[in-house]
């Protein structure tokens, strides 16, 4: 008797070639700020039309964005999750998401001290950091911490339009960080793709390792 198959915890497809084509997106944004190609040379440009068009309550809706994807804030909400996954009886969930989660903002450290990229110029930026500029690190916490809260739920959501309204909500949130970093002046633009493409591929490493500690069920138990 044959045995029905098990919805996938994510699209099968999206979930081999999304990492794969994030990795290489990095890897070109990379190379683009170590040569100084024309992308890394046009971020300035950017830069100076967001500081250009600020509003007082559009500040306040990045600060606040911002602050919410800070390392205490994912931390904070990472903690949440991380207790409410015990008490749900999950058995090696609540590691998994720290080891993601964590794993990816201690990887971008790694890159940042490799690259060596400035922060934007002072006096267009309402944030001031003293940590290297490429790649974001908002920009890579907001994309790890939101793909890995989908792709714990993907497997109970079952409904197709609560997952597709779960992962339009992560991407306006992550796409929300991003330029926020931008718009406040803390990042490049190419800083913050680079974040974003940096999260990707480490979500699909995490997932690929997933895949051999639970059977492919991140989602599991």
């Amino acid at each position: 008797m044959a045995t029905a198959r098990q919805p996938p915890s994510a699209p099968a497809a999206a979930a081999h070639w999304v990492p794969l084509a994030a990795a290489v997106v990095f890897a070109l944004l990379a190379l683009d700020v170590v040569l100084h190609g024309p992308l890394s040379r046009l971020d300035p440009v950017v830069s100076d039309w967001s500081a250009l068009h600020r509003d007082p309550w559009l500040t306040s809706l990045m600060l606040a964005v911002t602050a919410l994807h800070s390392t205490l804030g994912i931390d904070l909400m990472a903690g949440l999750l991380v207790l409410a996954l015990f008490a749900a009886g999950r058995r090696w969930q609540p590691l998994a998401l720290l080891a993601c989660v964590q794993g990816g903002m201690l990887l971008n450290v790694v890159v940042k001290l490799a690259i060596q990229r400035g922060r934007p110029e002072a006096q267009h930026a309402l944030v001031h950091l003293g940590t290297y500029s490429f790649p974001s690190g908002h920009a890579l916490a907001a994309t790890v911490w939101w793909g890995t809260v989908l792709w714990l739920g993907w497997a109970h959501w079952r409904q197709a339009s609560l997952r597709a309204v779960a992962l339009a909500v992560a991407i306006v949130l992550v796409a929300l960080v991003a330029a926020s970093r931008v718009y406040l002046g803390a990042h490049y633009p190419t800083d913050v793709l680079a974040g974003c493409a940096e999260g990707v591929a480490w979500l699909g490493l995490c997932q690929w390792l997933s895949q051999r500690a639970a059977g492919g069920r991140f989602g599991g138990p």
